[in-house]
């Protein structure tokens, strides 16, 4: 667990339940990553047309950034 996950938390009694929580959580935790694997692959595959597109270089950065933030929500998840 990140300690992103209790960071700035002063009440060491919800420290406890978010650790106890996110170690409760493994297969919630294991399938929310799949399903961001999921959406990380199909950001990608961009059909025909988008590459006619004047302003191909915003989709292909906006799926970059998208492609970022899945793999910050998996790490956070591991």
């Amino acid at each position: 667990m990140k300690k992103t996950w209790t960071q700035h938390t002063q009440n060491q009694q919800l420290v406890e339940d978010i650790r106890q929580s996110f170690l409760s959580s493994t297969v919630m935790r294991d399938r929310l990553k799949e399903i961001c694997e999921d959406e990380i692959k199909s950001s990608f595959s961009l059909s025909k047309s988008q590459y006619d597109c004047p302003n191909w270089q915003m989709l292909q950065a906006d799926a970059v950034g998208y492609k970022r933030a899945m793999e910050k929500i998996i790490s956070l998840l591991s």
